[in-house]
This record gives C-alpha cells, sequence and structure tokens, in this order.
C-alpha cells in the first residue's frame, strides 16, 4: 500500500494464478461451478479473466510456473498427475497475447527461469511481448529449484543453489545490455531515403563471460517500457539480494504481519546496501482469499484450508 496525492492509502492487487488445472486449492477442478478444470486450456477462459481483472481494478495478472512434475514423494510423479497436483501446466508465455488483447491496463507477468535459456532469447521473446501488449509486460526472474526440473530439461545434475544466482546475475546483465543496444533515436522510417534505421545507432554487444557468450545488438526494436518490469520472489539469502539488486517488485509468501514487516524491512536494507532507495522496490505479499455463501461457511472453510502450517520444502 502507499499514500496518494490526497494522503489516503491506496492498495496495488494482482492475481497470482497458475497455467494448469488448479490455482491453489487441490480438487478446485472437481467443484461443479468449477470452469478451470477443463476450461483453462482454451483462451476465452483467460480473457474472460483478464477482463474481471481489470474491472476489480487489478494492477496485474501473475502467472506462476513449475516446468516439469513433482517426483520426490515416492520417486515417483504417479500421485503428482493422478491429483493434479500442479499438474498439468502449460507454458505461461503463451498466454500473454491472449490475455493482452482482452484488456487494456492490465499488467501481465510471467515466469521464466533463467536457468535454461539464453539471454538473447529472452529478450528477443521478452521484447516482442512486450510490443503486443503495448508496454504491460513482466518478467517473474526465477532459477528452478527442484531436481525435477533439471532432469526433464536433460541436466544429469541440479546446478548449485549459489550457482544458479551467479549465473542469474550475468544473465539480467547481457539482458540489460542487449535492450540498450539501440538508441532511441535509431529508428528514422525515412521513406523518400529508404533508411528504415541508422546502423551507427545499434550497438553490437559483445560478452564473454563465465556462464554465457553473446555477440549481436538486439533483433526486435525497443520495447514501449525498452525492458520489462523485474519482479522477483527468492525467499534465501542469496534470492533477497538478487531482488535487492535487480527487481523492480517482489512477490512473497510470508505467514504473519510480523513476518511481513520483518522481510520488507530486510529487504529494503539490501537494496540500500546495492545503492539504491528502500522505495525503489515494491514489496507484494501473498493473501489466500476464501469466498463462500455465508460468513459461518467462510470461517469453516477457512480453518479446513489453514488446518496444517505450510511448509515450503526448497530454498528458492
Amino acid at each position: 500500500m502507499k499514500n496518494d496525492a490526497n494522503g489516503k492509502k491506496k492498495m496495488h492487487l494482482l492475481s497470482f494464478v497458475q497455467h494448469g488445472v488448479i490455482n491453489h486449492a487441490q480438487l478446485m477442478w472437481a467443484h461443479p461451478r468449477d470452469k478451470i478444470g477443463y476450461d483453462y486450456a482454451r483462451p476465452p477462459f483467460w480473457q474472460e479473466m483478464g477482463r474481471i481483472l481489470e474491472r476489480g481494478k487489478f494492477d496485474a495478472i501473475f502467472l506462476a510456473d513449475v516446468l516439469a512434475p513433482y517426483d520426490v514423494y515416492k520417486d515417483s510423479y504417479e500421485d503428482t498427475v493422478r491429483y493434479a497436483v500442479q499438474c498439468p501446466v502449460h507454458d505461461p508465455v503463451a498466454l500473454v497475447p491472449v490475455i493482452g488483447c482482452a484488456t487494456e491496463k492490465l499488467g501481465i507477468g510471467i515466469t521464466i527461469s533463467t536457468t535454461f535459456d539464453t539471454p538473447y532469447g529472452m529478450v528477443r521473446r521478452l521484447s516482442t511481448l512486450d510490443h503486443l501488449t503495448e508496454g504491460r509486460l513482466g518478467w517473474n526472474v526465477v532459477t528452478s529449484y527442484s531436481q525435477n526440473e533439471f532432469k526433464a530439461m536433460g541436466l544429469k545434475e541440479m546446478v548449485p543453489h549459489e550457482e544458479r544466482y551467479e549465473r542469474a546475475d550475468e544473465f539480467i546483465e547481457v539482458c540489460n545490455r542487449l535492450w540498450d543496444s539501440w538508441e532511441n533515436d535509431a529508428i528514422i522510417a525515412d521513406a523518400e531515403t529508404g533508411i528504415y534505421a541508422d546502423p551507427t545507432k545499434v550497438h553490437r554487444v559483445e560478452h564473454n563471460g563465465k556462464y554465457y557468450r553473446c555477440n549481436s545488438p538486439s533483433f526486435v526494436r525497443p520495447s514501449p517500457q525498452r525492458r520489462p518490469v523485474i519482479w522477483q520472489a527468492g525467499q534465501s539469502g542469496r534470492g533477497r539480494d538478487y531482488a535487492a539488486k535487480h527487481a523492480e517488485a517482489v512477490f512473497s509468501i510470508q505467514p504473519t504481519a510480523q513476518a511481513m514487516r520483518s522481510y520488507a524491512d530486510d529487504l529494503r536494507a539490501r537494496a540500500v546496501a546495492q545503492g539504491r532507495r528502500p522505495d525503489d522496490i515494491k514489496i507484494i505479499f501473498a493473501l489466500q482469499v476464501v469466498v463462500d455463501e455465508s460468513r459461518r461457511a467462510q470461517i469453516e472453510n477457512s480453518g479446513r484450508c489453514f488446518a496444517r502450517d505450510h511448509v515450503w520444502p526448497y530454498r528458492i
């Protein structure tokens, strides 16, 4: 929340969803009034969701992602498949133009891992999507945290936690240089001379780093934002350092208001240590909202939803 011009509190809202059969609660798809179980794979579902969120004054829709079915329990993915535990999950990137074409102001944040991609390919994809949404794109930068994703991507071993963030630091450094490789006035589009752009204002990015190499300018004209809004959701110390250095917005799940305050104070202190201002990073905390037919039913079902402590087993 922040104060508006009149000194009143202004709340920022985003909807946290996934391109799959469930978003938060198991068996949502089995409810007789639920549409996710079937309709999540079709454009009208997402277009209507985008319009609803925009009418409700939401700032953005935030699309989480996992890249492969969980297979830790019983050393198998059978129960993941059997009970639709974040399975199946489709690629969230494809939803950006689908939602963007149905809305006018709603931001669209997508989760993409740096671990299995290249900076050049990432910039080309994200810049294109920023054009298609007229400057409403956000990128939730993740490094992938589960071994099943690494196996699915053909890697024998999981990249260690600290190294994943070291790679991600270099990854976004190259991305930023590519986003800046076209000067603001590089495009001339002079029909009389036939000159579209001034090549002296398009600069080759030469990078030979520890993990990545690049020898080209970006292949996409600068998008409305030039680069997407950078999101991050790391909870470990290294993840928080990454957010403090690079992120414009952070998504976090904390169990109490006291924990939220502690997290916010820590992250802002880390941002100052990186030479930034404390309010350079917007922090969005998760709220699990329970809607029901009556207040009594809402309280009872809320108790069922939160009957057990939530334990996040991975450092992200």
